[in-house]
C-alpha cells in the first residue's frame, strides 16, 4: 500500500494547495455514477486553469515556509515526500502530460475507512475532451505510481473516465464505482456546484460511523468538564464545545469552493447543510456566539505578551465578524473575499505570538 499512499498524497496536495482560477460553469459538478451512499469525500480540480507559473509560486512559498521552520528550530529538515523543488517540477510535468493526453479535470472520491484499515478507500476519475489519448493517459497514471501499478480507463459518459488502479500482483488500489444513490448525489452536487465557476471544490458528507464517534466524544467531554478553581475562559470554551456536539451530529454535508472574484483576488464559499433547519439554526447560534466572545478570549491570552505588530481591537473584531455564517433554512453560508484575507494578514502576528506562547515553537516537527 506504499504506492497507494504516495499517489493519494500527491493528488491531495495538488487539490489542496493549488492557486484558484476560473473553470467552466456546470450544473452537474460530478458524474452521478461516482457517488454512492458510503461516499464520504469528493474533491474536484480543474487542471486546465493551472499553469506552470502558479505551480512555481506554490513551490517557492513551500520552500520559504519550510526554510523558516528549519531556521527557527536550528536544524536541517526533510520532507516525507522529498525535495520541495523536485515536487514542484514533478507537478509541472504531470500537469503538462495530463493536458496533452486530453485531460481537463480530476475527481477523487473517498469512502469511510474500515475499522481495521485507516487507509481510506478511494476512486479516481478524469474529465477528458475529444483529444483524449487513452494510452498516454494510462501511461501517465502508471508514472504517478512509479510504474508499480496497472491502470485501465472506463468511459462513464460526458467525457468522464473512471481510472481503475491495481498493483502488479492484481490487488485493487481503487474501488469499483459504487451503486449510484440519488440522495447522496444530490447532497454532494449541491456542495460541489455552489459557485458557478470554481477551480477547486470539496465536499464532505457525514457518515453514521462518524456520528457514533461523536457520541463517544461528547460523553468524554462531559466527563472532562473543568472543575472549580479553573479560569472562566476555559470553562466557557469547554461549555461551548460541548454545546456544538449535538447540532454538528446533524450535519449532512459540508462544501468548500474556491474561485476567483477577479483577476487578482480569490473567493472562498463555504456551505454547511444540516438534516433539518432546527439543527442548522442551533449550530449557527453557537458558532456565531463563539465569534462574539473570541476577540475577548484572544485579547486575554495575548495580554502581557510580546507580540510585534499587534493588530488593534477593531481589526480583531472585524476578522471574527467576517467569519459569521448566514442561515438559509437548513443551510449555512459563509463567503470569504479579499477583505477577509487582508484582515487575516493583519492578524498573522497575533496568531504567531499566541502559538509561541503556547510552546509550539519548541516542538520538533
Amino acid at each position: 500500500m506504499t504506492r497507494l499512499h504516495q499517489l493519494t498524497t500527491l493528488l491531495a496536495a495538488l487539490l489542496l494547495i493549488v492557486t484558484p482560477a476560473l473553470a467552466e460553469d456546470t450544473k452537474e459538478a460530478v458524474p452521478q455514477q461516482a457517488i454512492g451512499e458510503k461516499t464520504m469525500v469528493a474533491m474536484y480540480l480543474d487542471v486546465t486553469q493551472i499553469d506552470a507559473e502558479q505551480l512555481e509560486g506554490i513551490g517557492d512559498t513551500l520552500l520559504g515556509a519550510l526554510g523558516s521552520i528549519a531556521e527557527m528550530q536550528g536544524q536541517a529538515f526533510a520532507l516525507p515526500l522529498g525535495d520541495p523543488q523536485e515536487i514542484t517540477d514533478t507537478l509541472i510535468t504531470l500537469r503538462g502530460s495530463f493536458l496533452q493526453a486530453g485531460g481537463e479535470a480530476l475527481l477523487m472520491t473517498v469512502g469511510m475507512p474500515g475499522e481495521d484499515n485507516w487507509s481510506p478507500p478511494m476512486s479516481l476519475m478524469a474529465k477528458t475532451n475529444e483529444d483524449l489519448d487513452p494510452n498516454a493517459m494510462v501511461a501517465l497514471v502508471r508514472t504517478m505510481g512509479d510504474g508499480e501499478m496497472q491502470a485501465t480507463l472506463e468511459s462513464m459518459g460526458s467525457g468522464w473516465q473512471n481510472i481503475s488502479l491495481s498493483s502488479k500482483e492484481g490487488e485493487a488500489v481503487t474501488l469499483p464505482l459504487p451503486e449510484p444513490n440519488e440522495t447522496a448525489y444530490s447532497a454532494f452536487n449541491k456542495q460541489l456546484s455552489q459557485h458557478e465557476k470554481p477551480i477547486m471544490s470539496l465536499a464532505f458528507r457525514m457518515q453514521d460511523e462518524l456520528r457514533e464517534m461523536m457520541d463517544l466524544a461528547e460523553q468524554a467531554a462531559k466527563n472532562a468538564q473543568p472543575g472549580q478553581g479553573e479560569d472562566a475562559q476555559s470553562q466557557m470554551a469547554m461549555g461551548m464545545l460541548m454545546g456544538m456536539f449535538k447540532p454538528i451530529r446533524s450535519l449532512d454535508t459540508l462544501g468548500i469552493a474556491v474561485s476567483l472574484a477577479d483577476e487578482e483576488s480569490m473567493l472562498v464559499d463555504v456551505q454547511m447543510t444540516f438534516l433539518d433547519a432546527q439543527s442548522a439554526q442551533m449550530f449557527a447560534n453557537l458558532y456565531n456566539s463563539i465569534l462574539m466572545f473570541a476577540p475577548v478570549m484572544i485579547a486575554g491570552q495575548a495580554q502581557g505578551g510580546d507580540v510585534d505588530n499587534m493588530p488593534d481591537a477593531a481589526t480583531i473584531n472585524q476578522f471574527f465578524m467576517a467569519l459569521k455564517m448566514e442561515v438559509a433554512g437548513d443551510t449555512l453560508k459563509l463567503k470569504l473575499d479579499q477583505d477577509f484575507f487582508d484582515l487575516a494578514e493583519k492578524m498573522a502576528p497575533l496568531f504567531e505570538g499566541l502559538q509561541g506562547e503556547a510552546g509550539f515553537d519548541d516542538l520538533n516537527l
